[in-house]
């Protein structure tokens, strides 16, 4: 053979090797198409994740596990087709949650968990500022919850908690200036100072006035009796008017800035204008003169004393030697 059809066999063979090599490519690069084919099957939800974190915009980044479920690394955030921020997920801040963003970016709602004390809370706010007002559910202590609320000065208006020991369970609503306007309260026992005795404040529901002193009081006493009581401005240590259960009766009683007792209509014996048989021996009323009149009887409910104006001037008569007119009428109403 001839050295000039060797060199064109020679060239045919690269030829066809070329060819080969080129068939071979094409024929990789079809089974790997088919490979990430069926990659993106399995694939189209951890995808769908990755892009929001493509989408974030905000120097955050989104780290994807494969496995039985997908897993999505904090901190992220979640965004609309405006690139403002929607939801923001964060776990290392010291109260490590979900935050609720409006279109405006402020935050409205807030889903926490307090990494102090490992508590939850909840938050929402007035999407006008990321700090106050706003109204929470939070535990205080790690084991009593709170309800409070905050006004446009960022001052606490309502709270609805437990407080410590020494106070059991009261509810206090406070004015916009965090001052309690209402207390109620169970029997409590609140120390004084080291040479004073702890004072024991009754079970109720008490108003506060504003420089938080007692002006009013739905209270039980320690017997278990009920009463109501007023104060003047000085609470508790100056003029008021109660009406309680004593141990014979019930009781009206009104005292003095200085806190001495004024007057009072009291049941003292448990009987009061009644006798035990349930008939009235004392009446105070109006005369037929439109005068002012008092009447105090025997036990029948015979006038033995009379008081009245009778017109012109004020008598006194009394019986049995002055025939008196009249007499009480009525008996006690017994349940």
């Amino acid at each position: 053979m001839s050295a000039e059809r060797l060199n064109e066999l020679e060239l045919r063979l690269v030829r066809m090797e070329c060819d080969l090599a080129h068939a071979r490519g094409l024929i990789d690069a079809l089974q790997r198409e088919q490979v990430r084919a069926r990659r993106s099957r399995r694939m189209t939800g951890v995808v769908g994740v990755l892009a929001v974190g493509l989408a974030i915009g905000l120097g955050r980044s989104v780290t994807m596990a494969q496995g039985p479920g997908q897993t999505v690394r904090a901190p992220f955030s979640v965004v609309d087709s405006s690139n403002k921020v929607i939801m923001m997920v964060d776990g290392t801040s010291a109260s490590r949650g979900i935050q609720i963003w409006n279109v405006q970016q402020k935050i409205a709602a807030q889903l926490i968990a307090v990494s102090s004390n490992g508590t939850g809370a909840v938050v929402v706010r007035n999407g006008r500022s990321d700090d106050a007002p706003g109204a929470a559910m939070r535990f205080v202590d790690g084991d009593n919850p709170e309800i409070s609320a905050k006004g446009s000065d960022g001052k606490t208006f309502i709270e609805l908690r437990r407080e410590s020991a020494a106070l059991s369970g009261p509810l206090l609503v406070n004015d916009s200036t965090g001052k309690p306007i209402v207390k109620i309260q169970a029997e409590t026992t609140v120390a004084g100072p080291a040479a004073v005795q702890p004072v024991t404040e009754p079970r109720g529901v008490f108003l506060l006035s504003a420089t938080g002193g007692v002006a009013s009081q739905l209270s039980v006493d320690s017997s278990g009796n009920g009463r109501v009581k007023v104060s003047g401005a000085k609470g508790t240590a100056g003029a008021e008017a109660g009406l309680m259960i004593t141990k014979n009766g019930s009781l009206l009683a009104l005292s003095n800035p200085a806190g001495r007792v004024t007057a009072d209509v009291s049941s003292w014996d448990g009987h009061g204008v009644y006798v035990p048989g349930g008939q009235k021996v004392a009446q105070l009323g109006v005369s037929a003169t439109s005068g002012g009149q008092m009447w105090i009887a025997d036990p029948a409910g015979s006038v033995m004393v009379d008081v009245d104006f009778n017109g012109s001037v004020g008598r006194v008569r009394t019986g049995p030697n002055v025939t008196l007119g009249g007499s009480l009428i009525g008996k006690r109403q017994v349940p």
